[in-house]
């Protein structure tokens, strides 16, 4: 199952007011770590061309978070995969990246405010499509991503 499903299936709003345990509260640390640094890499080349070119910035930034997760989530050894929960947290991955891309790199609220509404209505879609798909239906298609650049070891 593809981690963005993962991420989907476990935004739901009773776990979303639960405490992250000290295990996700140390693999939002490292998650938040690792996206740092790859944004900090080179990542922010996408963000800054989406903000110039793009009529929808807060989508493609949207996108760009979302296959991010995929990748380090892709990179992790099996033994040390990251907790979902942390993505969709109160204070999780998404508002912790969104304050970070802000302070650091001044994008503008509001276009941060999309790309978090973006993420949270594709992994609703995915959900749904997982739930369509065990029911036998078709599901609805992924949203396209960009790539993201690629660094040498872990993102």
């Amino acid at each position: 199952m593809a981690l963005e499903e993962d991420m989907a299936q476990q935004a739901t709003p009773e776990q979303d007011n639960k405490r992250l345990s000290d295990d996700e509260e140390q693999d939002l640390k490292i998650a938040v770590m690792l996206a740092e640094r790859a944004i900090d890499n080179g990542g922010y080349d996408i963000i800054k061309q989406a903000l110039s070119e793009s009529n929808d910035p807060g989508q493609v930034i949207g996108q760009f978070l979302m296959q991010l997760v995929s990748q380090m989530g892709e990179q992790m050894p099996e033994d040390m995969q990251l907790s979902k929960r942390i993505y969709f947290a109160k204070g999780g991955w998404i508002e912790q990246i969104s304050d970070f891309l802000q302070e650091e790199y001044k994008v503008p609220r509001k276009v941060m405010d999309r790309a978090e509404m973006y993420i949270g209505t594709a992994a609703q879609k995915m959900a749904q499509g997982g739930a369509q798909q065990a029911a036998g239906q078709q599901p609805a298609p992924a949203p396209q991503q960009p790539p993201v650049p690629q660094q040498g070891g872990v993102v």
